[in-house]
């Protein structure tokens, strides 16, 4: 059964709300079948997109990413690309909240190993 996990500092600073929002998300789409579910995207101010998601490891064994490619098609069907490194690997069926940070560059030569989309 797929669980909900929460990295240290979001579980220390995540608003009350907003735990809450994402808590009801995760009891919606644990059972599907998805690798990932959107939950918001901004801007910060140096420009770069901030795209928060639930990450979900349907599978028996942890899942590392490190140095993965990642792609994210917004609404307006713009594709950003880049490498991330998460700080430690999620347990098997598990899902957590991360927020990707997508600077201003574009490698569409990167192959994609997780992809993001904005419904």
């Amino acid at each position: 059964m797929q669980t909900l996990q929460w990295e240290d500092a979001w579980e220390r600073t995540i608003a009350t709300k907003d735990k809450a929002y994402i808590e009801g998300l995760f009891e919606k789409v644990k059972n599907d079948e998805s690798s990932s579910t959107f939950i918001r995207e901004a801007y910060n101010h140096t420009g770069a997109l901030l795209v928060t998601v639930l990450i979900h490891n349907r599978s028996n064994e942890e899942l590392s990413l490190k140095n993965t490619p990642i792609s994210y098609t917004n609404a307006c069907k713009e594709t950003f690309i880049s490498s991330f490194t998460l700080p430690h690997s999620l347990p098997a069926k598990t899902s957590m909240p991360w927020t990707f940070i997508f600077q201003n560059e574009e490698d569409e030569h990167k192959e994609v190993v997780l992809e993001l989309v904005c419904n």
